[in-house]
């Protein structure tokens, strides 16, 4: 009986039920063997007993016995090899084995999947060594700061350069508003990337030249599968709150404010005016009573009049498929969020879709496209008093204030100065839409086995409408009787990039890949805004409407670059490896004597293990690479070059014109020149593998505004003058702590310093831009304020340290202090530059549940309180909220405390620029975590519909530790903090279907 034949069938599907065509099913010990159709199905004749093999290139293969069952199914994983992961680079891919550079690739869907995240950039964080990403605004949409191995400019961009599918790509905040921001990769729907890609060191970055200095991130768009079409279905619902609770900025309860109040103008009397105890209560009491009367409807809670909860609706559809010719992929999605204040939300709708088709063996092509469309309501994110809803809660309301009356009926204004919030709401309008468009066709021709062209073409429109509106019964817009202003840019880019391959191996051990190609880019933006008053009523909004037009203006301007670009990389047995680069860069930025500039790189790579340790059984892989060479950062004006003039003056009632800018013939890119040398490894039988790198990214060139003249009616001339430094290690290290059947784990820790210097400035003067100095030998982002040495335990004054210096700028007055904040001078006070940062993140299975979660740290650094002034006032603005951190006051002689002597009306200046500002910016914060659960496929075969469900729980910044709870840690790059909307924590329920 068991030796009779009986046909055995099933499927083979991937680890996310995806069919597997092509899979080769072996009986072992034999010839005898099948491949999976279409749909991942198969059928063999075999006995029981036979043990049939099933393999596929990239998955790990498996051996299965024949049993009682004819019908067996296989679930095939992805081999854990990472060396051998196809990565994209510039222009073309790579496999981390062959790489000399310094990237860093990540899968989207193990950071992005579910985490509800509307800017790419910020899922970056902790996943990559060496990448900071700060947070501007806690606004859905707001555009982060991103910066990869420090700072490497004053006053040209630091951001990385953005490669989308091949192309380079506008990004950023595009918004013509100054009080928030807007981003351009906004309009990219998270859910459609494939990987993203950081290029970090000249080796991997150097091709894209002029752009690349402060590297590059290459984001890659989900591409068709050959094999069954799968529809998904994924939807997300969820929650938003300020993340960061109980800081020293939370405002303290109506009772406490009062007995504060109380305590500030007994002491005003006490202390300052000398009256005695009796009269000093007296007159305590009484002006309480007076201006700070407890409110009939009890005290007002601002956080409720001014927050809310906010919520998060995603939607998306997609199809995924194809065959041997063509292959697709294809997507719609809606993102609908509401921040957690009033006034503030974000849409977006997208649609892609991808096509790649094989004509025959030798002609390729495809095309990828995108359409993203963005609204976003937004509030002011700085400053502006009642406008901004959070510097409203800081320093322009107090607990006391009530918001109605005795019948309940809103009040017009608060304190009779400000505004009604809750009556303002409504009456004012601040929105941003944006669309993006970008076609991008492909021709690929393969000559011979060894020769390969191709073009990629791609046209990118991106259009911008900001929209701002005050009602005429607003407080804003009650002076103009209504006003609106409106702004349209537009930015159209067009790039062709071609290029020849040749990829030939000699004698089986030789292995050579050259690369030439050219590349053009033309980039037109076109600006226009205006504005208007006084409108008739409320109703009618639009600009037609209004009596009276007050300015109008256009801009045009064009951005055009030429490329030539060759690469060669050569490697004997996957052994040794060598590669060049060089690309001839040609701006429209520059003059036309000084228009073109080269940027190369060199680098190598050595396998250790291919010659050492082979009997090592510690070591599985071990391989040193270096690289050396040169990019760039190119000037933000367009047309810094040219001499300028300006026709917005008038004479004799016709247009004057008039110089605005001089010639500047000498004006070129900042020229960045990097090495890097790493090891990376593979220990314990692939238990353990990452990286340890050093880098040194030297900056010369540094445009600096530089004295001239004034006979030629200038000032100043930006000219190339300044050099800056950049030095660090960068730590990557994965473990597979567990690797059983029904459950895994791993483990992966990122780290990285950074120590930045200036290195040079015109004739080694100091700038300085408060509250940082810029000096050589100092970080760019160095503080310089007054030395705060804290409150006198005997007087309750506030003291600094003199720090007073001669003509050398020597210190001569010791560590003398003064009460008087005129007589201490700033000095170098700390720095933004954390010590050490990095992530750490955890991947467990087990079974059909998962759990992952990703730390985010800071170790070291400070940042500078903006609104301090406000805050830390001691008394000085009596008629505005006390944040908790003042409640740790003196009191009486002798006290040891953080705050002075809270007087009413304070003048003692303890609340001026100084480091009493700066706080430690160390953390750790809960930054990602998602507990899933996949339906059991038992259960998806008897739906007859599903490939899989999925169903999973997020949460993002749901737990922060800091050092010092004055505010969120996690500031913008530069470390100065103000009051822009708190960032935010989130909590989502997904659902994903499969079929």
């Amino acid at each position: 009986m068991y030796s009779q034949e009986r046909v055995i069938s099933g499927t083979v599907v991937s680890e996310d039920s995806s069919p597997l065509p092509g899979v080769n099913v072996l009986i072992k010990n034999t010839t005898k063997g099948v491949l999976t159709d279409f749909d991942g199905k198969y059928s063999i004749s075999a006995k029981i007993g036979d043990v049939l093999i099933f393999s596929y290139l990239g998955m790990t293969t498996r051996e299965i016995t024949v049993g009682d069952s004819a019908s067996i199914d296989v679930t095939l994983k992805a081999e854990n090899n990472l060396l051998d992961e196809v990565v994209v680079v510039a222009y073309g891919t790579t496999t981390l084995r062959e790489s000399t550079g310094s990237i860093s690739s990540v899968k989207a869907d193990d950071i992005l999947n579910e985490s509800p995240v509307v800017s790419v950039q910020n899922s970056l964080q902790g996943n990559v060594s060496g990448i900071q990403v700060g947070s501007t605004s806690g606004q859905p949409g707001s555009f982060p700061s991103v910066r990869l191995r420090g700072v490497g400019s004053i006053n040209a961009t630091s951001n990385p350069l953005y490669i989308i599918d091949g192309v380079p790509v506008v990004a950023g905040d595009q918004s013509n508003f100054t009080t928030s921001t807007s981003n351009v990769l906004s309009t990219l729907n998270p859910n459609d990337i494939e990987s993203m890609t950081v290029l970090k060191d000249a080796a991997s970055a150097s091709l894209y030249g002029a752009r690349a200095a402060n590297g590059v991130i290459v984001i890659t768009t989900k591409k068709g599968k050959q094999g069954k079409t799968v529809f998904e279905f994924k939807s997300s619902y969820g929650e938003s709150d300020v993340a960061f609770r109980n800081s020293d900025r939370e405002m303290v309860d109506g009772d406490t404010y009062r007995d504060l109040t109380r305590e500030s103008i007994y002491n005003l009397f006490h202390y300052v005016q000398g009256n005695d105890v009796a009269t000093s209560n007296e007159q305590a009491d009484f002006y309480l009573e007076q201006l700070f009367p407890v409110p009939e409807g009890g005290y007002t809670n601002w956080k409720d009049v001014l927050f809310r909860k906010g919520s998060i609706k995603s939607h998306q559809f997609s199809a995924r498929g194809g065959d041997e010719k063509t292959r697709f992929f294809a997507s719609l999605s809606a993102h609908d969020e509401e921040a957690i204040v009033y006034e503030s939300d974000f849409i977006r709708y997208t649609i892609n879709s991808n096509i790649d088709h094989k004509a025959n063996n030798n002609i390729s092509f495809g095309l990828n496209t995108t359409l993203g469309f963005t609204k976003q309501n937004s509030v002011p994110d700085q400053g502006l008093y009642y406008a901004n809803p959070y510097t409203a809660y800081l320093i322009s309301y107090n607990p006391t204030d009530p918001t109605r009356n005795s019948l309940g009926e809103l009040l017009p204004s608060i304190q009779n100065q400000y505004p009604n919030p809750e009556k303002e709401r409504g009456l004012t309008e601040q929105s941003s839409k944006q669309i993006r468009f970008s076609a991008t066709p492909y021709l690929q021709v393969k000559f011979t086995d060894w020769l390969t062209f191709k073009t990629t073409n791609s046209w990118a429109y991106y259009f911008n409408t900001d929209n701002l509106y005050w009602g005429p019964t607003s407080n804003d817009g009650s002076s103009f009787n209504g006003y609106a202003y409106r702004a349209h840019n537009t930015i159209s880019t067009l790039t062709t990039s071609n290029t020849l391959n040749f990829v030939k191996t000699f004698n089986d051990v030789h292995n050579l890949n050259v690369m030439a190609g050219f590349e053009v880019s033309k980039t037109e933006y076109d600006d226009f805004s205006a504005d208007v008053q006084n409108f008739p009523n409320a109703v009618l909004k639009d600009f037609t409407t209004a009596a009276e037009e007050l300015d109008t203006d256009t801009n045009f301007q064009e951005d055009k670059l030429i490329s030539y670009i060759s690469r060669a990389q050569y490697n004997y047995n996957n052994k040794y490896f060598l590669s060049g680069s060089l690309r001839y860069d040609g701006s429209s930025r520059m003059s036309e004597d000084n228009r073109y500039g080269t940027f190369w790189s060199v680098s190598g790579g050595w396998v250790i293990t291919e010659d050492l340790f082979k009997e090592n059984t510690f070591i599985d892989y071990l391989k040193l690479r270096g690289s050396y060479g040169t990019s760039a950062t190119y000037p933000n004006s367009f047309t810094g070059a040219l001499p300028l003039y300006a026709f917005s003056a008038s004479y004799n009632d016709q247009t004057a014109a008039f110089p605005s800018q001089l010639a500047n013939p000498n004006l070129t890119w900042e020229t960045n020149k990097n090495f890097d040398i790493g090891l990376e490894f593979e220990l314990l039988n692939k238990k353990v593998s990452g990286s340890l790198e050093y880098y040194n990214r030297f900056t010369e060139d540094l445009l600096q505004d530089v004295p001239i003249l004034t006979t030629t009616g200038f000032s100043t001339i930006l000219q190339n003058v300044g050099e800056m430094s950049n030095k660090g290690f960068e730590l990557s290290i994965t473990t597979n702590n567990i690797d059983k059947d029904n459950f895994k784990w791993t483990t992966t820790i990122t780290g990285a310093t950074n120590k930045n210097v200036i290195e040079k400035l015109y004739d080694g003067d100091d700038i300085q831009l408060f509250p940082h100095i810029l000096r050589e030998g100092e970080s760019r982002y160095t503080f310089y304020l007054r030395e705060a040495k804290g409150v006198n335990s005997e007087t309750g004054q506030w003291e600094w340290y003199k720090n007073t210096t001669n003509s050398d700028g020597d210190i001569i007055s010791g560590r003398e202090t003064t009460s008087v904040s005129g007589e201490a001078e700033s000095t170098i006070v700390g720095k933004w530059d954390p010590d050490f940062y990095g992530g750490i993140r955890n991947n467990l299975k087990y079974k059909d549940f998962d759990l992952s979660f990703l730390f985010n740290y800071n170790i070291g650094g400070q940042t500078y309180d903006s609104y301090a002034y406000y805050l830390n006032n001691d008394g000085s603005f009596p008629f505005q909220g006390i944040p908790k951190g003042q409640t740790d006051r003196w009191q009486q002689p002798g006290d040891v405390a953080a705050n002075p002597m809270r007087v009413f009306n304070n003048s003692s200046s303890s609340n001026f620029q100084s480091s009493r500002r700066l706080h430690d910016a160390t953390y750790l914060r809960l930054k990602d975590i998602t507990i899933g659960y996949n339906l059991p496929k038992k259960i998806l075969e008897q739906t007859g519909v599903f490939s899989n469900v999925r169903l999973s729980l997020n949460g993002t910044n749901l737990v922060t530790w800091a050092k010092d709870k004055s505010y969120d840690p996690e500031s913008q790059v530069g470390g100065a903090t103000g009051t822009s909307i708190p960032y935010t924590k989130t909590y989502t329920f997904n659902v994903q279907l499969q079929f």
